[in-house]
């Protein structure tokens, strides 16, 4: 819907609300060890997986659980088959999602590709205050800067993302992915990244 990936997505991402609301919170001194940890880690994919057919051809609809708290980037638009209207992620809450889960966005290059599309149209100070308002604990604002850096966004934009780094994050290394196998590493933000990206 935000026009971000000239591809036609095979799979479908829905979030539904959690029954009990997660506790999303920063931490108090997140250790470079800890982040390492948490970006060693095996992706996790949903087991919530249904499947229908449409025009022929079987697709696939991913259920995500989201957090009962966070509605912040969720907007309604009308829909005549939907009297409720329909959820609808801002392009600054997608990115935000795309950059956290970038298995559920086609891999860190589809992931490029939206910021790149996103160019004229995003909000920067906006994205960085609804990572904010998110609460997480992982320096996902290098992630972001490592994006835009690659996309041609202007230094006046890249510096709203780093005047809202956190001193803590500042110190913090970061990773574009999870489980990466002999990762570059771009010193100047301090992030590693799958090389030939």
């Amino acid at each position: 819907m935000q026009n971000l990936t000239l591809n036609v997505p095979k799979p479908l991402y829905i979030k539904k609300k959690a029954t009990k609301s997660k506790a999303f919170h920063e931490a108090e001194k997140l250790s470079q060890s800890q982040v390492d940890e948490a970006f060693a880690a095996s992706v996790k994919t949903t087991k919530n997986i249904y499947t229908f057919n449409y025009e022929g051809k079987m697709r696939e609809v991913y259920l995500l659980e989201k957090s009962a708290a966070i509605d912040n980037g969720i907007t309604k638009i009308s829909e005549p088959h939907a009297p409720s209207g329909i959820a609808l992620s801002s392009i600054e809450k997608t990115l935000i999602e795309c950059v956290i889960k970038p298995n559920y966005a086609g891999g860190t290059q589809e992931v490029m590709a939206a910021f790149h599309a996103a160019k004229d149209r995003l909000k920067v100070l906006r994205m960085m205050q609804l990572v904010e308002k998110g609460g997480y604990s992982l320096p996902y604002g290098k992630n972001i800067l490592f994006y835009m850096d690659r996309t041609g966004y202007t230094e006046q934009q890249k510096d709203l993302v780093r005047q809202r780094l956190t001193p803590e994050t500042k110190q913090l290394n970061s990773y574009l992915e999870k489980s990466m196998r002999n990762p570059a590493f771009d010193a100047n933000i301090g992030i590693y990244y799958p090389k030939g990206l």
